[in-house]
């Protein structure tokens, strides 16, 4: 049998397209990081009458890097909140303002009634914006909404197996950090930014610019839908620049139309209460939910 079929003149397209099927499936079967459609969770059901749906979105300290889905912050909301709310986890590792922008677009089907922006580490360079879209950066997701994971899979191994690169100048998170080398690097990082910011605001210059710009513009997206928008500064001690910048442009243009909360009094000591200074532990994720539902849902 195996021999008429390696004879056969359609063998090497029979394989290939074995090969294909096989490498979907398991495709399909790996979505842990992630379901099929891109984001952390159940996928999101059609909205049942009285159901209220929330988007969160961000980068990893959303998406809950180093903490399982259930203990990510969102999660963590959506049990707070009860039966009544849905809450989706749209955050991605290394997603800034840019992707942000763009993930609105993409989940629009998600008919959400309310968005958080869980926001500003990874857009903490002063002096320019990032621009990566985690989601729309992959064609195969552009075409079919369908977010393939082997890539992903494979980049992670590697990811997890070199080393540290001390002489980054962006925080490295990898698997084998220890939370000294993470915390020393992170707090360095985010030090410099304050600094640089600081400096320019000093010199007349507009630190933040091209970052503050895209955040307008999704600003002006989500008001324009009536969609409910909370800017959720998140804890962190040296992103006081940043932060003003955030503020001024929500005090000027939106108030009484996008909200703002502040965490950075959540916590007496960042370090003990996070792994590497940026990513909370899920006690940490715990208390983020518990603040915003205390402070957005009274």
């Amino acid at each position: 049998m195996l021999k008429s079929v390696l004879k056969n003149k359609y063998s090497k397209w029979i394989f290939l397209l074995l090969f294909i099927l096989g490498v979907c499936i398991s495709d399909y079967l790996m979505h842990d990081y992630y379901n099929i459609h891109g984001y952390r969770g159940k996928i999101a059901e059609e909205k049942k009458v009285g159901e209220y749906r929330i988007a969160c979105f961000g980068g990893s300290t959303t998406y809950g890097f180093g903490v399982e889905e259930q203990e990510a912050w969102p999660a963590q909301l959506g049990k707070l909140l009860g039966e009544k709310y849905s809450v989706v986890n749209l955050g991605a590792n290394n997603q800034g303002i840019y992707g942000i922008a763009n993930d609105i677009h993409y989940y629009e089907d998600l008919d959400f009634e309310m968005a958080i922006l869980y926001q500003g580490e990874t857009d903490r360079d002063p002096t320019q914006m990032r621009d990566y879209n985690f989601r729309g950066g992959d064609p195969f997701f552009f075409c079919f909404g369908y977010k393939p994971i082997l890539n992903f899979y494979i980049k992670e191994l590697i990811r997890k197996a070199t080393p540290l690169d001390k002489n980054a100048e962006k925080p490295v998170f990898k698997g084998n950090n220890t939370d000294t080398e993470l915390r020393a690097q992170v707090n360095q990082y985010y030090r410099d930014a304050d600094m640089i910011s600081q400096a320019m605001m000093n010199k007349g210059e507009h630190p933040y610019k091209d970052y503050i710009n895209k955040l307008d513009k999704v600003l002006q997206n989500l008001s324009s839908k009536n969609i409910r928008t909370v800017v959720v500064c998140q804890p962190n001690a040296f992103n006081s620049v940043q932060q003003y910048c955030i503020r001024q442009l929500i005090d000027s243009k939106y108030l009484n139309k996008i909200e703002y909360l502040n965490l950075n009094d959540l916590f007496d000591d960042l370090n003990a209460a996070s792994f590497d200074g940026m990513h909370l532990k899920k006690e940490g994720y715990l208390q983020v939910a518990e603040r915003m539902k205390l402070s957005l849902f009274k």
